[in-house]
């Protein structure tokens, strides 16, 4: 354990450990958990094609802080907001060429249908279609909303991928921005963060600019990557991720920016059954999982 002046970006703790910035996926540990030598091949070419860790990249180095209090992670060597946005703007995708330029259908897709779900559980149908997904990427949240909706919608979006520019035009939705924080020309009902919130440098400054986009009840939904302890026993890779929440990591570094948890769950297969190879099933992302690996939460703009 150490102390070296305010540490975490969550609670504020001074008291962290420390792990080194693990940039690639441990595939003796893979090829182990597997059950047999095509399984882990098998395990491994989809990780390659999913995450291209074949490409990864050298701005992703050094050190992670992980508080002993609230258990939140901050990569303390974080490359330069420069950095980042060239790497968000075309490396990121470049990896992930395999979604491009036609992802899932969103009224088909468990991730997406989970999500709503749960939005729908804790605030009501959505019926006011003034929302902003931040991260789109294939953005199919918003494709859903707006579908459902239709002309009633003003679904808006941020993405820094150049890959993504005819896709929604194909869709008609509209992109105010390639980074956050930004400032927007209006306010939202709903603002949707699903795995992009990990990804920011300054937390407190997104956190708080992230109230100010919302109306006054406005709602915020997050999903993360569930980063508890024994998360940094079993990690595979931590690239190109800056934070890494646990569940009373989210909710205190949220409350403190002005926001009510009304709903903080974590959700999907463990990271040992990930490791194996188990594929998440439909009832996983519908049904919450205290060792699952996703963490998910509806807050309220207070």
């Amino acid at each position: 354990m150490r102390s070296s002046g305010s540490i975490c970006q969550a609670c504020g703790s001074v008291a962290y450990d420390e792990y080194p910035y693990l940039k690639f996926p441990n595939t003796v540990k893979a090829i182990l958990w597997a059950r047999s030598l095509q399984s882990a091949k098998r395990i491994l070419r989809k990780r390659i094609q999913r995450d291209g860790y074949h490409r990864s990249s050298s701005i992703f180095r050094g050190r992670v802080v992980v508080c002993n209090e609230c258990g939140h992670g901050f990569f303390a060597d974080k490359p330069t907001d420069a950095e980042l946005d060239a790497y968000y703007s075309s490396t990121y995708w470049d990896q992930r060429n395999s979604v491009i330029p036609e992802p899932a259908d969103p009224q088909k897709h468990p991730r997406t249908l989970s999500q709503i779900a749960m939005i729908e559980r804790v605030l009501g149908p959505i019926q006011d279609g003034r929302t902003l997904e931040i991260g789109a990427g294939p953005a199919l949240p918003s494709r859903y909303i707006k579908a459902k909706l239709g002309d009633d919608s003003r679904v808006d979006l941020i993405e820094p991928g150049y890959q993504w520019e005819a896709y929604y035009e194909k869709h008609g939705i509209r992109r105010v921005a390639k980074s956050f924080p930004t400032v927007v020309s209006d306010t939202y009902a709903l603002v949707l963060a699903s795995h992009w919130l990990e990804h920011v440098t300054d937390l407190s400054q997104v956190l708080s600019t992230l109230r100010d986009t919302l109306d006054q009840k406005g709602a915020l939904f997050v999903e993360v990557p569930h980063c508890d302890r024994q998360y940094w026993k079993e990690r595979q890779s931590d690239e190109p991720h800056i934070h890494f929440f646990t569940r009373e990591s989210l909710t205190r570094a949220l409350s403190h920016a002005g926001f009510c948890p009304l709903e903080v769950g974590t959700f999907g297969v463990s990271r040992r059954q990930s490791r194996k190879g188990v594929r998440p099933s439909k009832s996983d992302y519908f049904e919450p999982n205290p060792e699952g690996q996703w963490l998910r939460g509806v807050f309220r703009r207070i």
